[in-house]
């Protein structure tokens, strides 16, 4: 039996319901916008044998509200479609069977079979009341916190690793985040996030003050996570025509030893007299003595990562990037060049190389190379 409505979108709805009741109709008017998404990955499963695997998602976006009248809200609404013989292996049926780590369900499995997925979910769906001082914002929702590129350790609620296979989407988490901007510059931010033991959630909350000093930025963490606490530092600041930012957290969690995660880089864009364009590099080093915790040999040699980005535009249509990951303990690398297209205004073509190296005991020497392409349409 197929329900159209998960829970969590019935509760958004719901809300947005009864708030109506209660304010001027116009403030329910939304902008409506969308995207279209194609993806097709080739990798090998865990027997080295070749698969294929597609993705085709349709998103429909609806913003409204007026922040002069202190009322905003979004939802934004997916239906995805998979396909191909990775969804056969096992890897993927058992990874499929975990539950996405939100409070809410707001997935549902419309029909699945050995070699097909059709889904549908609420990606975001959230309500804000009060000033643009001053403000909650309710439901599900991206929390952004944290200065640096690859690694981000005082990021929360929405971490994404640097190698992942769509690394602009953020699952967003079910949450309260209330906000108060003291300055021009300067605010507390204050985050409640229950938890879900089914749905393989933690509890979250947290408090983050950010401002600035001189010409730098900083942000201040503490924060509990289930039984752990966490105090962290975020800072920026602009040096010899680039930036250089850092992030670290002191971790005390319920069992076991205290560890220590850091991140730091330096972001920059030169403009050599042979390339009009510009070159934009950064390089990023990542401590996480998360590995420490781990079994040996596997945790002792994962704690130290190197990052470098670069980019540039090719033609004003077409870019390269790449991104390399460097294990230096075990002498794993990854490699991630990226060629895109802006065919159109709306519409972008892109191909990726996954490429790893190394002996099959480093972080990347035991994955398989992977070759995506993707397109995306706006409208």
């Amino acid at each position: 039996m197929i329900t159209l409505l998960s829970p969590l979108c019935f509760s958004v709805l719901s809300v947005l319901s009864v708030v109506n009741l209660f304010l001027p109709s116009h403030l329910f008017a939304a902008d409506l916008s969308g995207s279209l998404k194609n993806l097709g990955l080739l990798t090998r499963d865990t027997d080295g044998q070749p698969v294929e695997y597609d993705l085709t998602r349709l998103r429909l976006n609806a913003e409204g509200g007026s922040e002069e009248e202190g009322v905003r809200w979004q939802l934004t609404y997916d239906h995805e479609l998979r396909l191909g013989s990775l969804l056969a292996t096992p890897a993927y049926r058992m990874a499929s069977k975990i539950p996405e780590p939100t409070w809410l369900d707001g997935a549902q499995t419309l029909s699945d079979g050995r070699r097909h997925q059709w889904q549908h979910r609420l990606h975001r769906g959230w309500l804000q009341l009060g000033s643009a001082e001053t403000h909650a914002v309710l439901g599900r929702q991206r929390i952004a916190w944290g200065s640096a590129r690859l690694w981000n350790p005082t990021d929360l609620f929405n971490p994404q690793p640097p190698l992942a296979l769509e690394g602009e989407e953020k699952l967003g988490v079910d949450a309260l985040l209330l906000e108060h901007s003291y300055s021009g510059f300067g605010a507390l931010q204050a985050v409640v996030a229950p938890g879900n033991s089914v749905r393989l959630t933690p509890r979250r909350t947290a408090i983050r003050l950010r401002d600035t000093l001189a010409d730098a930025d900083w942000a201040l963490v503490a924060a509990e996570v289930d039984r752990a606490r966490i105090l962290g530092i975020d800072l920026f600041a602009e040096l010899f025509a680039g930036g250089i930012y850092g992030e670290a957290v002191a971790v005390r969690p319920g069992i076991g030893t205290d560890y220590r995660q850091i991140a730091v880089g330096f972001d920059t864009t030169f403009n050599p007299d042979w390339w009009e364009s510009g070159i934009r590099l950064l390089i990023e080093g990542l401590y996480d003595g998360s590995w420490s915790r781990s079994p040996q040999p596997l945790g002792g040699g994962m704690a130290r990562q190197l990052g470098i980005m670069a980019g540039t535009d090719l033609t004003p249509l077409w870019r390269l990037d790449g991104v390399l990951l460097l294990n230096p303990d075990r002498h794993g690398r990854a490699l991630m060049p990226t060629l895109s297209w802006s065919a159109r205004s709306d519409l972008t073509l892109s191909a990726t190389a996954f490429l790893f190296a190394g002996p099959a005991d480093s972080i990347y020497g035991r994955q398989s190379d992977s070759f995506c392409m993707q397109g995306e349409w706006f409208f």
